[in-house]
């Protein structure tokens, strides 16, 4: 399994947004196996996030293509989002739903053990808490827990450490690291280090 981004271009086509005219970045190159974790090195402003939102198939770049498997993301969308987990500045958890229902609401984790999960995560006293009564780290919690419960092979993750303390973001580290020894991909931006596996860590620059 890999992903490869193929001359991949983008430009805001706001008028609104300084600079309209110029590509954010241009031609961009990036291979991906299994087994292997990828940051996304840039300035703010440099398109990180609009990167990885392009990679997750949320926005259309200007030129190029993402292909999964030698296959354009867009005539092999069911396929790729089978296996693609995406977590955002949002934490893709429903509000209204306890942290519990959140981590169950996806039915391919009948198989896990959330409870352990749940724990590793600090987030075992909390199963029968609104997520809206969380404060902001807790919810982030969440959305990683929902990330690694889930079957996806492919993690594309915008910040995923942010507001969460040492002991939370080791047990992380862990939990990916299995995930990458697996056969699983992770893509991410972190403004923190993070010290996935070192000889399948690479690094990539905007």
């Amino acid at each position: 399994m890999h992903l490869h981004l193929k001359n991949i271009s983008f430009k805001y086509s706001n008028d609104d947004f300084e600079f309209s005219d110029k590509n954010l970045f241009s031609n961009i190159n990036l291979a991906v196996n299994s087994g292997s974790a990828t940051h996304i090195i840039g300035k703010n402003g440099s398109g990180k996030t609009t990167l990885l939102k392009i990679i997750v198939g949320i926005i259309y770049p200007d030129e190029g293509e993402v292909l999964f498997c030698d296959k354009s993301i867009c005539k092999n969308s069911l396929s790729y989002r089978k296996n693609l987990c995406y977590l955002g500045h949002k934490n893709g958890i429903n509000l209204s739903l306890t942290v519990g229902e959140n981590c169950e609401f996806d039915l391919r984790n009948q198989d896990k053990n959330i409870e352990l999960v749940l724990k590793k995560f600090d987030l075992l006293p909390y199963k029968d808490t609104l997520c809206s009564l969380l404060s902001s780290g807790y919810k982030r919690r969440v959305g990683l827990v929902r990330v690694i419960l889930s079957s996806a092979k492919i993690w594309i993750l915008d910040e995923p450490i942010i507001a969460l303390d040492v002991d939370v973001i080791s047990e992380f580290i862990s939990l990916a690291n299995l995930h990458i020894e697996s056969g699983g991909i992770i893509i991410y931006t972190s403004h923190q280090p993070i010290n996935f596996l070192a000889k399948n860590n690479s690094e990539y620059y905007l």
